[in-house]
C-alpha cells in the first residue's frame, strides 16, 4: 500500500537528519552550515508532484476529459454519418421502386388489348396510318405492317400483302381482296359484308368478331385449325369450296 506523501516525506527528513548527526558525530562532518545544505538537498527530493501530475502515471481529469470528449465527438460524427448513408440508401430504393412502377405501368398501357378494347372506326375516313386515303392511292401501295381505319368499302386490294397489318375495327364492306395474303393478320370487330376474299391466304388469321355476311371465301387457304372464327358472322357467306353457302345466323362457322 501507498503512504501518504507527507507522511513519507517527513520520515525520509528524518532519517535523513539522523544520518546527518551522525556521520557528524563520527567527525566526517562538523561544519554546521554543511548539515543544513544536505537537509536541503534531501528536502527537494521529497517535495510532492507538480500540479497536474498524479501518482502512478495516471492522466490528469483534465487529460481524461479531453480524451472523453474526443471519443464521444468522433461516436457523434461516424453515427451521422451512419444516419446520413441510411438515409441516402432509402431515398435511392425509393427512387428506384417509383421508377420500376411506373416503368411497368406505360408499358402495360401500350398494349394491343383484347377484342373487347378495340375502336370502331365506321364512319371515319379511310386512313392508312393516319392518312387519308382514296381507293387509287392503295393501288401501288404497301400495305405491310399497315394500320388501316375509317370506311375501305369497295376499295380493291387484291393481292396485297396485309402482313402484320391492323384491321381491326374498320370496314370493308363489298371490298375485294382476291389473291390476297393475311397471314396472322386480326379482323377482330371489323364489317366485311359482300367482301371477295376468293383464294385469299387466311392461314393464322384470326376472323373472331368479324361480320362476314355474304362474303365469298371460294378457295381461300383455312386448312384444319390454322385459322381463328369465334363468334364471327357468316350469314349467307360462300364458304371455302365455293359450293357451300352458310345458313341463315350463322356464326362461328357454315352452318
Amino acid at each position: 500500500m501507498e503512504r501518504h506523501p507527507i507522511i513519507r516525506k517527513l520520515v525520509i527528513l528524518m532519517l535523513a537528519l539522523g544520518l546527518v548527526f551522525a556521520l557528524g558525530a563520527c567527525g566526517g562532518l562538523t561544519d554546521a552550515d554543511a548539515l543544513l545544505e544536505d537537509v536541503e538537498q534531501i528536502e527537494t527530493i521529497t517535495e510532492e508532484p507538480g500540479a497536474g501530475e498524479e501518482l502512478g502515471g495516471q492522466p490528469s481529469e483534465e487529460e481524461g476529459g479531453a480524451a472523453e470528449e474526443g471519443e464521444a465527438g468522433d461516436g457523434s460524427e461516424e453515427g451521422e454519418g451512419a444516419g446520413e448513408g441510411e438515409g441516402e440508401g432509402e431515398g435511392a430504393g425509393e427512387g428506384e421502386g417509383e421508377g420500376a412502377g411506373e416503368g411497368e405501368g406505360e408499358g402495360a398501357g401500350e398494349g394491343e388489348g383484347g377484342p373487347e378494347d378495340v375502336e370502331i372506326s365506321y364512319g371515319e375516313d379511310p386512313t392508312i396510318d393516319g392518312v387519308v386515303v382514296t381507293p387509287e392511292d392503295v393501288l401501288g401501295m404497301d400495305l405491310t405492317g399497315k394500320t388501316l381505319r375509317g370506311d375501305f368499302s369497295g376499295f380493291d386490294f387484291s393481292n396485297k400483302d396485309f402482313s402484320d397489318a391492323t384491321l381491326v375495327g374498320a370496314k370493308f364492306d363489298g371490298a375485294k381482296f382476291v389473291g390476297a395474303k393475311f397471314s396472322g393478320v386480326k379482323f377482330w370487330h371489323g364489317s366485311f359484308e359482300g367482301a371477295d376474299f376468293t383464294r385469299a391466304q387466311l392461314t393464322g388469321a384470326d376472323l373472331s368478331y368479324g361480320d362476314f355476311t355474304d362474303a365469298f371465301f371460294t378457295s381461300a387457304m383455312m386448312p384444319g385449325n390454322s385459322f381463328k372464327y369465334v363468334e364471327a358472322k357468316f350469314d349467307g357467306a360462300t364458304w371455302v369450296d365455293g359450293v357451300k353457302i352458310c345458313g341463315a345466323e350463322s356464326v362461328g362457322g357454315c352452318n
